[in-house]
């Protein structure tokens, strides 16, 4: 299994809150708002689900789920979902905010290995509140520039 795939079960797994194996609308709903920031409401979410739930069964099982992040996702929604993922498991004290350490983390995962001057410049550039920490919103906002 590689790398992607074990984060998008991982995933899976914090959003499937009953242990059943298959995610309902507001589980999909819930985890997409609390973990990934997420901001539309139900009914972007059903029509999400919608696509996911390939076999209109009014369920998404793990392999529906990871099908569709893995194969079906366009490219700049499986960008953001996969940062959004790398965000918060970086985030280990779950600050919601990323530190430098966190920071270097983040880009190591994403495959860049940056000096000490280079994670000063883009904490710099991404802190839009200048409390010398990077947000996951000023983070996309950095990445879309």
């Amino acid at each position: 299994m590689g790398e992607k795939e074990q984060r998008f079960n991982e995933f899976f797994d914090t959003m499937d809150a009953s242990g059943n194996g298959v995610l309902t609308i507001k589980e999909l709903h819930d985890g997409l708002t609390k973990k990934c920031g997420f901001e539309g409401d139900v009914d972007a979410v059903a029509e999400m689900f919608c696509g996911v739930d390939s076999n209109s069964d009014s369920q998404i099982t793990r392999d529906e789920f990871i099908d569709n992040c893995l194969n079906k996702l366009p490219r700049k929604e499986a960008i953001k979902t996969n940062l959004n993922l790398v965000f918060n498991k970086i985030d280990v004290d779950g600050s919601g905010v990323l530190e430098a350490d966190e920071v270097r983390e983040l880009f190591k995962n994403l495959g860049f290995d940056l000096s000490d001057d280079e994670i000063e410049s883009y904490i710099s550039q991404a802190d839009n509140s200048g409390d010398g920490k990077i947000s996951l919103k000023e983070l996309n906002t950095l990445l879309k520039e």
